[in-house]
């Protein structure tokens, strides 16, 4: 049984801004997050700070409605599930159709 050998990164050099960008595009597909992907974690996290900054607000007792007790939890769970969709979201490829 053969081990597989380690594979090497292959070393780019690169010079120019015109070398920058053709090494960008050919490594974009490579990227694990898109920008997608970083809106939708922003949007978590700043559902989940604002969740924590409502819970900062005046308690009163659980008869009548307040935002620490009703909202701010709802909205720092909202936040969590936000953050784990935007870990997992994956756009969808475009189909490519053949002139047959």
């Amino acid at each position: 049984m053969a081990i597989p050998k380690k594979v090497q990164p292959k070393s780019v050099r690169i010079e120019t801004k015109s070398d920058i960008k053709e090494f960008a595009s050919k490594n974009k597909e490579n990227l694990p997050f898109t920008k997608m992907n970083y809106i939708l974690l922003g949007a978590g996290v700043a559902a989940i700070m604002l969740g924590f900054f409502l819970m900062r607000g005046p308690f009163v007792d659980s008869k009548t409605f307040s935002l620490p007790l009703h909202v701010a939890p709802i909205l720092v769970v909202g936040g969590f599930v936000e953050i784990i969709f935007a870990i997992m979201y994956k756009p969808r490829q475009e189909a490519t159709t053949t002139g047959e």
